[in-house]
């Protein structure tokens, strides 16, 4: 079946549309190296010499993780967003805008949280979804739905996993490097999504490094939605000791 499999995508029978599930370096000098990592201190900027760069290497992965190659291309469009209690529901209009070609395509949605009392990852991913087989100029309607309280971050001071204040933005693409900016849903207080009994908490106070916050982006054009705070209700987990 393997060999079948890969005759057929050789002979152009069908299209690939497989996406990577972890992000390629090139040299084993960007390891380690992932989507979601921390923002650096010192971004690359080729105009600075101090930025943070590889002296004999680029900055870029050999393959970024969602990435995926097609025999035809695909034009993604974000199509509105809806609030549903915790939920976000985003619609993607997907087009094979291809001239010969049928394929599939994987639509993935990231979330870049605001960084507030916590350091943040530049993005997390929260969907994906796939099409159907479109033929060369075939459209298809996606809904990527994700639990906002799944992107929480722990806040070791007090034992929560915490939702910010502040503007989320929704990101929409084929890839963890090929995206743009959607949408923003905001959250007008920080919310306690979960509260945990701290078995072994810190014996002493330590100071975290931390980079300077990201840089601001513009995102008046956006389209804004305001999630309701009151839908989220704590959750406290407590650890009976061993019998």
């Amino acid at each position: 079946m393997g060999a079948e499999a890969i005759r057929s995508i050789l002979m152009g029978d069908v299209s690939p549309s497989g996406r990577a599930a972890m992000t390629f370096p090139k040299s084993l000098g960007q390891v380690p190296i992932h989507h979601d990592k921390l923002t650096s201190c010192r971004t690359e900027d080729p105009k600075n010499k101090y930025s943070n760069r590889y002296v004999d290497e680029q900055n870029e992965p050999l393959y970024p993780f969602g990435f995926g190659l097609s025999y035809t291309d695909f034009a993604i469009e974000f199509a509105g967003a809806k609030i549903e209690g915790r939920e976000i529901a985003v619609q993607a209009k997907v087009t094979n805008v291809g001239k010969r070609y049928a394929g599939k395509e994987v639509v993935q949605l990231y979330v870049s949280a605001p960084e507030g009392q916590l350091h943040k990852e530049y993005q997390q991913l929260a969907a994906f979804e796939k099409t159907a087989l479109l033929a060369p100029g075939e459209s298809e309607l996606l809904t990527l739905r994700f639990d906002l309280g799944k992107l929480a971050s722990y806040r070791e001071q007090d034992g929560c996993f915490i939702l910010e204040q502040g503007d989320y933005v929704l990101r929409l693409g084929n890839s963890s490097r090929n995206t743009f900016a959607a949408a923003v849903v905001t959250l007008d207080y920080g919310v306690i999504v979960s509260k945990h009994q701290r078995i072994c908490p810190m014996q002493a106070n330590m100071e975290e490094l931390s980079a300077p916050a990201r840089a601001e982006e513009d995102i008046s054009g956006l389209p804004h939605y305001v999630m309701d705070v009151t839908a989220f209700k704590t959750t406290v987990h407590n650890y009976e000791e061993p019998g």
